[in-house]
């Protein structure tokens, strides 16, 4: 028996016995709030046989309950009893479950014939991937195979942000510190930065030190930066040949290492 099953069957029986009335396990619902409580037990089949009415029946319960079993809070809702668990014991408690069962912890059809999308991470490109996207990462993939575990089919997806004034910033500094045109950019100046870039500088970090420093550019020349660099956000948007092929194959660091990690 699983810990949750066997922690239902403890709450069962010791609300039998205050009720005088059998108590299912399967009695024990989740309450419409999270906040309310982890399960609940409505009052109402076995408050007759108490002698009293349902909201009476569930204080006697509840009382019944405090300090019975470790680990378990009981508090009244009107004529419910909603359980409140310590979470120490209980993921002890789950974390054996899913030791012992090893791969078909939580496996089942509860999900089948039914499609979910997780959209999860989403990072920007033109920067570098660092520890702080980890988190979402773990959670969307963590969520991920528990759905499709349980029989979902899902759909996966992360919408990557490759457009806007991160970009034009980057892009802009990346040329300028080139010495090449912000105001007709041609694809061979293009050509000539990019082969003039070694291999190791192709990575979201050099991207995201040319964005960096774009920053400081822009507040040292004030006005005349901004306007060069709304000029790439217009040029990009336009799809201007040379700005776009730049815009292209930077982008495409950022996706490859992107790649990586998510894999």
């Amino acid at each position: 028996m699983s810990y949750w099953s066997s922690l239902k069957s403890t709450l069962a029986q010791k609300a039998s016995e205050l009720a005088g009335a059998p108590v299912a396990p399967e009695a024990f619902v989740n309450p419409p709030k999270p906040d309310m409580g982890d399960l609940a037990l409505g009052c109402f089949p076995f408050a007759k046989a108490m002698g009293k009415n349902p909201a009476e029946a569930a204080e006697v319960i509840a009382a019944g309950f405090r300090d019975a079993i470790p680990g378990v809070t009981a508090t009244t809702a009107g004529p419910f009893v909603n359980f409140t668990f310590d979470s120490a014991p209980f993921v002890a408690g789950v974390a054996e479950d899913v030791a012992t069962a090893s791969g078909s912890f939580g496996a089942g059809e509860s999900g089948k014939g039914k499609t979910v999308m997780v959209e999860y991470a989403q990072p920007n490109t033109h920067k570098e991937m660092h520890v702080g996207h980890l988190r979402v990462l773990a959670l969307g993939a963590s969520l991920i195979r528990v759905l499709r575990h349980a029989g979902w089919e899902v759909i996966a997806a992360s919408y990557h942000g490759d457009v806007g004034a991160h970009v034009a910033k980057c892009l802009w500094w990346m040329a300028t510190s080139a010495g090449k045109p912000v105001d007709g950019l041609t694809e061979a100046d293009v050509n000539d930065m990019l082969s003039a870039l070694p291999a190791d500088k192709r990575t979201g970090e050099y991207l995201g030190a040319l964005y960096a420093a774009s920053t400081h550019e822009i507040e040292s020349r004030g006005d005349s930066a901004k306007a060069e660099v709304s000029t790439v956000q217009r040029a990009l948007e336009s799809h201007d040949p040379a700005w776009e092929a730049l815009w292209k194959e930077t982008r495409q660091w950022s996706l490859d290492e992107m790649g990586v990690l998510f894999k």
